[in-house]
């Protein structure tokens, strides 16, 4: 049969398809049949009219529910029917069913929209059947197994139906070559360009559900290093290949986030975590909403929904960060709250720096916040160091008010510091201490340094800082 070559914006070559496909999509853009009368023309205005949905689209989107919502049941319930090997040969069969779907919906019909449609859904599905061996190599290759919470049943592999030592690792290895098939003809369909740098990125991102480990103490460090290695790498992808800014090429970088949301959900469904672990979901989230708010065009449609996104992730980072370190019984209990209150000051800090226009109001809410914080920690705990820390502080916050002309961050700074000397002054006079007399003449001495720093260096330190933000920033699309 003749073929013909597409080639993308960027001269790249892409995939060598059936003619068919490219008349499906020229002659007949609404997906209608060749008979069909054409849609009428825009207004007057020159306004597009709005084209109503197809009972073709309507068709094609009630079948992708309900294949997602099969793959979802499975994921998270189960099935019972048969022994272990059944089920992971027929998950893995209707996972290697999806691509051939696609093939055989592109060069039988000749009809491009879903061809793509069960290519994106086999691609969609991968993570769930490594979920699957990964649970079919848990029990033999697991070292200190962790006990279901019984929040879910989990009926993948129950009693007197589990694979055998040997059958499990053959299953592995043959479930692992065919998936890693489908996921380089996924992404050869999906993001021809850079389909080799995705499919390593997704099969390792996949590999990670194999990890015979339930530990929050592991589970929740690589779900951060692979949030990490993925949204760097998506990062220059974008950059280097322009096709990825098509639908085919977003569906491409946002299926690499799906293997550890199954990760993320299988600890939350079947064991119990802890503050740790939603901790690292948090920030996870935050995570994501930062890579999506860096890759968005300045004044595109959902940025502002994106933004409160990482904004509220970044702050759910914080309560359960403090709600973690308050536990930990070797870490002293006012050190918490002004940990805590810093890591969602540096995370709206990082906000303000995806160019926002709402910059200088993070970077407030940022100071004042710390300076907030460090009073009611001290009125919670007190103590000569605590109050010392809280002038420190103050003073920090209030510099930085006065050089960035904030008149709410420098009042805070103001309290702040007349706070913490305030405490500090009255425990040293109570106690008579020469700690406190100490802690007093250093802090007096570090404050003059500094005012004399910021009035000879201030103005130069400004203009360095902005400078090498502007280099290591957020480059043009």
């Amino acid at each position: 049969m003749k073929t013909i070559t597409i080639t993308d914006p960027q001269g790249a070559t892409g995939l060598s398809l059936d003619p068919g496909w490219d008349r499906a999509m020229g002659d007949r853009p609404d997906n209608r049949p060749a008979g069909c009368q054409a849609l009428p023309p825009d207004d007057a205005d020159g306004v597009p009219a709005a084209r109503p949905l197809s009972l073709y689209a309507l068709l094609r989107g009630i079948g992708a529910v309900l294949i997602v919502a099969a793959f979802v049941t499975i994921l998270f319930q189960g099935w019972r029917e048969g022994d272990a090997l059944t089920r992971g040969t027929l998950l893995l069969a209707q996972t290697l069913a999806l691509t051939l779907a696609g093939f055989s919906s592109g060069h039988l019909l000749h009809e491009p929209r879903g061809a793509r449609l069960f290519i994106a859904l086999a691609l969609a599905v991968v993570p769930v059947a490594f979920a699957f061996v990964g649970a079919v190599t848990y029990p033999h290759l697991v070292v200190h197994p962790v006990a279901p919470s019984g929040l879910a049943p989990s009926d993948w592999v129950t009693s007197g139906t589990a694979m055998g030592a040997q059958a499990a690792l053959v299953f592995t290895a043959v479930a692992t070559a065919l998936l890693a098939l489908a996921v380089r003809i996924g992404f050869l369909v999906m993001a021809r360009r850079s389909s080799g740098v995705l499919t390593m990125l997704y099969l390792a991102a996949n590999l990670a559900l194999l990890v015979p480990s339930r530990a929050e103490a592991v589970i929740a460090p690589m779900l951060l290093a692979l949030a990490l290695l993925l949204g760097a790498a998506v990062v220059r992808l974008q950059r280097r290949d322009a096709t990825l800014a098509t639908a085919e090429g977003l569906f491409a970088r946002l299926v690499l986030a799906l293997p550890l949301l199954v990760m993320a959900g299988r600890s939350l469904w079947l064991y119990a975590p802890d503050q740790v672990f939603f901790t690292s979901l948090a920030l996870l989230g935050y995570l994501g909403s930062r890579l999506a708010l860096a890759g968005l065009a300045p004044g595109k449609r959902g940025g502002r929904l994106i933004e409160a996104a990482a904004v509220l992730s970044a702050g759910l980072t914080a309560w359960f960060a403090f709600l973690t370190l308050a536990e930990l019984y070797w870490l002293a209990e006012p050190v918490s709250l002004p940990a805590a209150a810093g890591l969602l000051g540096l995370l709206l800090v990082d906000v303000s720096r995806l160019g926002s226009p709402r910059t200088e109001v993070y970077r407030t809410a940022a100071a004042t916040l710390m300076a907030v914080a460090m009073m009611l920690d001290l009125v919670l705990h007190g103590g000569i160091a605590l109050a010392s820390m809280t002038l420190a502080v103050g003073i920090a916050v209030l510099a930085y008010g006065y050089m960035a002309r904030r008149g709410t961050v420098f009042a805070a700074g103001i309290l702040c510091a007349l706070f913490g000397l305030l405490v500090t002054v009255h425990t040293t006079m109570v106690s008579s201490s020469i700690a406190g007399w100490t802690i007093l003449v250093l802090v007096g001495i570090a404050t003059i340094v500094a005012g004399s720093a910021l009035e000879r260096c201030g103005f130069r330190a400004k203009t360095a800082a902005e400078h090498w933000s502007r280099r290591f920033g957020r480059r043009p699309a």
